[in-house]
């Protein structure tokens, strides 16, 4: 890995070992308009789980689903903040008033309606990419550690929902290519 690269992991890094208050602080203080993309995505998260899950029994199902929507806003945070510190923004202490265009909100609807948000991650650098696609063994790894329970679901259940995560963590990063 490049120097550059290694640095941008090192700090997102960091991050990771933040408290989950200290990056809440970090989150309140995000643009409103990458806060409600992060919510839409988290809502998507689990509202496809809920119907992977319909396909399985589950005990206190809407305890799992509240585990992933967690680690669902938690990667789409992450993949965000991982942008950020490629362009050499500090999200810690950044200064996010204009940051994001006006037209942020429409431009990313319609990239995402029309499903070009993969055209996107496809000019990631591929340094970054894979530093998402490690990531999301991660944010498996807390989804474990919330509801352990799910290494007790058929692998085809459990890879969709970890499919989100990863996908989640993508997204949050394109969210920083459009602003």
């Amino acid at each position: 890995m490049n120097n550059e690269v290694t640095s941008v992991y090192n700090r997102w890094s960091a991050l990771a070992e933040l408290s989950p208050q200290d990056l809440q602080k970090i989150f309140d203080q995000l643009p409103v308009q990458i806060k409600a993309a992060t919510d839409v995505l988290t809502k998507i998260g689990v509202e496809d789980a809920d119907e992977i899950l319909n396909r399985t029994e589950i005990s206190d199902k809407e305890h799992y689903l509240e585990s992933i929507g967690a680690v669902v806003a938690g990667s789409a945070f992450f993949g965000y903040a991982l942008f950020l510190l490629s362009k050499n923004i500090n999200p810690e202490s950044a200064d996010f008033n204009g940051l994001v265009g006006d037209d942020f909100e429409q431009k990313w609807t319609e990239h995402f309606e029309k499903n070009e948000c993969e055209e996107l991650i496809q000019k990631i650098d591929p340094l970054f990419l894979l530093i998402l696609n490690k990531s999301t063994e991660l944010f498996i790894n807390r989804l474990l550690a919330l509801y352990p329970n799910s290494v007790d679901l058929p692998y085809k259940i459990t890879e969709r929902i970890h499919q989100h995560i990863n996908w989640a963590l993508h997204q949050g990063f394109v969210l920083g290519t459009m602003q």
